[in-house]
């Protein structure tokens, strides 16, 4: 009979630890909104890849002093899911490894959907995304317009001379 009071005993101590209280629930529950929350926020609040600055006049003022070429990259609504394509596709390591060895300033500018910036009128941007290659002065080398594959964005990159 000893046994058995033995065993009863212990299961209710066993079942008291898996409790939690309410203190622990509001803490997951606390951390559980923050984390889809900052999910949340980077979905709607896309950044460029973390190596491309969005000032064009710092990247080609950079240039000049490191004489480096500029890749710029111009990009209508920065959420919207031809920009999300493209950015996923200059971040593919084959990509990177081109533009890293190519050692381009890079940078990504939002130009919106009318085209109507002072940027797009100086650099005669009429389609989105538009890829420019400038010279560490920010003269035109080389462009292409218009939504562009890995591929063939890594075709394009690659021929460049430094």
């Amino acid at each position: 009979m000893n046994q058995r009071n033995t065993e009863t005993s212990e299961a209710p101590q066993a079942s008291e630890r898996q409790k939690v209280g309410p203190r622990a629930k509001l803490v997951f529950l606390a951390v559980l909104v923050a984390v889809v929350g900052f999910i949340w926020y980077i979905q709607r609040n896309p950044s460029p890849p973390a190596d491309w600055g969005t000032n064009l006049d710092d990247a080609i003022e950079q240039a000049g002093r490191e004489n480096r070429q500029v890749l710029v990259w111009f990009t209508g609504i920065r959420n919207s899911q031809q920009w999300k394509d493209m950015r996923g596709r200059v971040r593919i390591p084959q990509t990177k490894n081109i533009i890293k060895k190519k050692n381009f300033v890079c940078v990504n500018v939002e130009v919106g959907t009318s085209m109507d910036s002072d940027l797009a009128r100086k650099y005669g941007i009429t389609k989105l995304p538009t890829f420019l290659i400038l010279d560490p002065q920010g003269k035109e080398v080389k462009r292409t317009e218009g939504p562009i594959g890995e591929q063939a964005l890594r075709e394009w990159l690659h021929p460049t001379q430094p």
